[in-house]
C-alpha cells in the first residue's frame, strides 16, 4: 500500500535510519523516529500515522511491548514488532499485545514490504468488520422487539435489551445457557404464547425464527424475533368493543328515528282496539239488540289492530335485537321486502320508495339482522340525500363475474353473485370526497342530520359477512351503492317452521300452568279450558302444582316473568315426572331461546299468539310426547 505514513520507534539511530530508507524507496512516508515509546505515544495524535515499527528494546521507561499495548488500545493502530530477540519469554509478551507482524533481526526488505502491506490490509479489514459489527450492535440493541441468537444446540448466544426486558434477565446471567431454562414458546391455534419459566407468567407473542446456515448450508444456530402482543390484544379487544358500540349507537339512532313513525301507528291501532272493544261494552250494559254480525265484525276489528301491532313489535324486534353475528342461508328479495314496511316511516311524504326484487334465486349466507342495518343504513343516508321529493329503489339482482371486478370497498373475485342495491335521486357525492365517505365520523349532513357512522357501520358489516360495497355516484343525479355477496345456489333459504294447522284441537288432559296470574295467564287457562283441558296453576315461587288425586299434570306450561329462573322451574318439574314443557315467553333474545330449547321435551311458544295456536300447539305436543305412565 503505496503512500501509508509510518511511524518507526527504534533506540539504534543507524537501524532506524537504514529502516527509513527501505520505506522512502518503497514509497512510505516516514512520519517520526523516536527512541523512546514515551515519545512515540505523545506524537501520534499530530503524525497521525497508519501503522507503527516498534523495536522491542527502547530507551525510557516503557519497553516495546508496553508502548505497542499502549497504542492499540489508545489509537487502535496496528503494530510491527521489530526484535533481535526470539526467546519464548519476549514471544510470549509479544503476543499478548496482537502485533500485526513479528520480525526477526536483521530482515530483507521484502520481508518488511509484506508484513507492512499485510498489516494495512488486516487493520483495513479488520477495521470494517469492526464498524459491522458495531452497527450491528447498535441496531439490534435499538430493535424494540426482543432478539435471541441461539447457538445449533439452543443455548443463548446474544440477547438484545428488548430480550433482556422481556425475559427479565440480563445477557450475562443467560449466555451459554439453554434458552428453556428461562422461557418456553407454545403454539395455539397458529397464536404463540411464551411462558417465563422464573416468573412463572404467560405472555402472548408473535414470534419468527430464521436458522444461521454455514456456506454448507448446515445449520449453526438460529435467531428468534419475539414479540410481546399483550398491548396489541388489549387494544384490538378495545376496538371490537367500540365496533360493537358503534353499531348499537347506528341502531338505536335509526330506532330513535323510528319512535315517530310507530307511536303514530300504535295509536292508531290502540284507538281501534278501544273504540271497538267500548262498543261491545256499551251493547252488554244497555242491554242493546244487535245482529250477531255486527258483533263479530267489532271482534274482527279488533283482532286486525291487534295482528297489525305484532307485526310491528316484531320487525322492530329483529331490526334492534343485540347478538352475536351468526350468517345462516336467507332469501334477500325476502328480507327487502320484509324491511319496506318499516322503512317507509323513515320517509318524508315526498320521497316515494320504490322496488325491483328481481334476484332468483335470491339465497345468501348472511346474518340477517346486520344485513338489516346495513340496508336501513344505506336508505337513511339516501333520504338524506334527497333535497326535497325524490325516489329512493331499492333492488336485488344475480350477477355472474367471469373475470372478478374491482369496486370502490376492495377486488371481488369471480363467481356468482346476489346484489343488493339502493337507488336515490339525490344531489350526488363529489369527487373529492368519493375516497371518504366510508370512514368514521365523515360527513356532509349538518350535525341535526347525522355523525358520519351510517356508512362506516355498513363498510364494517358488509366486510364481516364476506360481501363488498360499490359506490356509483355523478353529482346532481344521485348515487347508488350496491353490496355484493357470494349467491348460495342449490340451498335453501332459510325458512321458519310454523306448525301447520290442525283441526284436533281439544283435550281432555290436565295442563298445569305455572308464573304470575295476570292477564295472559287469564287468557290461557279460558282458552285451554274451552278446548276441554283441565286447569291446575301454581307460582313460580311454589312446588309445581298437581291434580286434585295428587298425580301430576299431562304437561306443564311456564308464563316466564321478569326474573323468574326458568332454568330452576324446569329442574323443578323434572324432579317431579317426566312430562312435556312450555315455555311462553315475549322474550325473543337469542342467548335465552338457545338455553332452554336444548332441554330435552322443553319447547318455546313466543307470544304473543292465537288461541288456536296455542291450543294446536298443546295438542300436537301431548300426541308425540310418551310418558310412559
Amino acid at each position: 500500500m503505496g503512500g501509508a505514513r509510518i511511524l518507526i520507534v527504534e533506540d539504534e539511530q543507524i537501524v532506524a535510519l537504514d529502516t527509513r530508507m527501505h520505506l522512502e524507496r518503497n514509497d512510505y512516508t516516514v512520519v517520526g523516529i523516536h527512541a523512546s515509546g514515551e515519545e512515540a505515544v505523545a506524537s501520534i495524535e499530530s503524525t497521525r500515522p497508519d501503522l507503527v515499527l516498534m523495536d522491542i528494546q527502547l530507551q525510557g521507561e516503557l519497553d516495546g511491548v508496553e508502548t505497542a499495548e499502549i497504542i492499540k488500545n489508545r489509537f487502535g493502530l496496528p503494530v510491527i514488532l521489530l526484535t533481535a530477540y526470539a526467546d519464548d519469554e519476549t514471544v510470549q509478551r509479544a503476543k499478548l499485545t496482537q502485533p500485526f507482524a513479528y520480525l526477526i533481526k536483521p530482515f530483507e526488505e521484502r520481508e518488511l514490504r509484506t508484513a507492512i502491506v499485510l498489516g494495512l490490509y488486516r487493520h483495513r479489514m479488520e477495521k470494517a468488520l469492526f464498524e459491522r459489527e458495531r452497527l450491528f450492535s447498535t441496531t439490534l440493541r435499538a430493535i424494540a422487539d426482543a432478539v435471541v441468537v441461539l447457538t445449533a444446540d439452543e443455548t443463548i448466544e446474544f440477547m438484545n435489551p428488548g430480550a433482556e426486558s422481556l425475559i427479565g434477565r440480563n445477557l450475562a446471567e443467560c449466555r451459554d445457557r439453554p434458552v428453556r431454562d428461562f422461557v418456553t414458546v407454545e403454539e395455539t391455534d397458529g397464536e404463540y404464547s411464551m411462558k417465563l419459566v422464573v416468573a412463572d407468567t404467560r405472555i402472548p407473542v408473535e414470534r419468527t425464527v430464521s436458522p444461521l446456515l454455514d456456506d454448507d448450508g448446515t445449520k449453526t444456530g438460529s435467531v428468534w424475533v419475539i414479540r410481546d402482543i399483550s398491548e396489541k390484544i388489549a387494544i384490538e379487544n378495545k376496538l371490537r368493543a367500540s365496533e360493537v358500540q358503534l353499531r348499537h349507537a347506528q341502531k338505536m339512532d335509526a330506532i330513535g328515528r323510528l319512535t315517530g313513525g310507530i307511536a303514530h301507528d300504535f295509536n292508531n291501532l290502540l284507538t281501534v282496539i278501544l273504540g271497538y272493544s267500548r262498543l261491545m261494552r256499551e251493547y252488554a250494559a244497555e242491554n242493546v239488540v244487535v245482529e250477531s254480525r255486527e258483533i263479530i265484525s267489532d271482534i274482527d276489528g279488533i283482532q286486525k289492530a291487534a295482528q297489525k301491532s305484532v307485526a310491528v313489535i316484531r320487525q322492530l324486534l329483529a331490526f334492534s335485537r343485540g347478538q352475536i353475528m351468526k350468517p345462516t342461508i336467507v332469501d334477500a328479495n325476502s328480507v327487502v321486502q320484509d324491511l319496506k314496511g318499516m322503512l317507509v316511516r323513515f320517509l318524508p311524504n315526498p320521497i316515494r320508495l320504490e322496488s325491483s326484487l328481481d334476484a332468483n334465486p335470491a339465497s345468501v349466507n348472511v346474518d340477517k339482522g346486520m344485513l338489516e342495518q346495513v340496508v336501513v343504513n344505506l336508505v337513511v343516508n339516501a333520504r338524506d340525500a334527497i333535497e326535497s321529493d325524490g325516489v329512493i329503489t331499492l333492488a336485488t339482482a344475480n350477477l355472474t363475474l367471469h373475470d372478478g371486478m374491482t369496486v370502490s370497498t376492495g377486488s371481488i373475485p369471480p363467481g356468482p353473485y346476489i346484489t343488493i342495491s339502493v337507488r336515490d335521486t339525490g344531489t350526488g357525492i363529489p369527487d373529492d370526497m368519493r375516497d371518504q365517505i366510508f370512514e368514521p365520523f365523515f360527513t356532509t349532513k349538518s350535525s341535526e342530520k347525522g355523525s358520519g357512522l351510517g356508512l362506516s357501520t355498513a363498510y364494517g358489516i358488509v366486510e364481516q359477512l364476506k360481501g363488498k360495497i360499490n359506490v356509483e355516484t355523478q353529482l346532481g343525479d344521485g348515487t347508488t351503492f350496491t353490496l355484493y355477496f357470494p349467491a348460495e345456489h342449490g340451498v335453501g333459504a332459510e325458512s321458519v317452521k310454523h306448525d301447520a294447522p290442525s283441526n284436533d284441537t281439544v283435550g281432555t288432559e290436565t295442563i298445569g300452568i305455572i308464573g304470575e296470574r295476570d292477564t295472559v295467564h287469564e287468557v290461557m287457562e279460558k282458552v285451554l279450558a274451552r278446548y276441554g283441558y283441565t286447569i291446575v296453576s301454581g307460582s313460580a315461587d311454589d312446588a309445581p302444582p298437581t291434580r286434585p288425586d295428587g298425580r301430576v299434570p299431562d304437561l306443564f306450561m311456564i308464563a316466564v316473568g321478569h326474573g323468574d329462573d326458568v332454568s330452576a322451574i324446569v329442574n323443578a318439574i323434572r324432579e317431579t315426572a317426566d312430562v312435556p314443557i312450555i315455555v311462553v315467553t315475549g322474550n325473543r333474545r337469542q342467548h335465552m331461546i338457545e338455553s332452554l330449547e336444548p332441554n330435552c321435551g322443553v319447547h318455546v311458544l313466543h307470544k304473543p299468539f292465537e288461541p288456536s295456536d296455542l291450543s294446536g300447539r298443546v295438542r300436537r305436543i301431548l300426541d308425540h310426547h310418551t310418558t310412559g305412565i
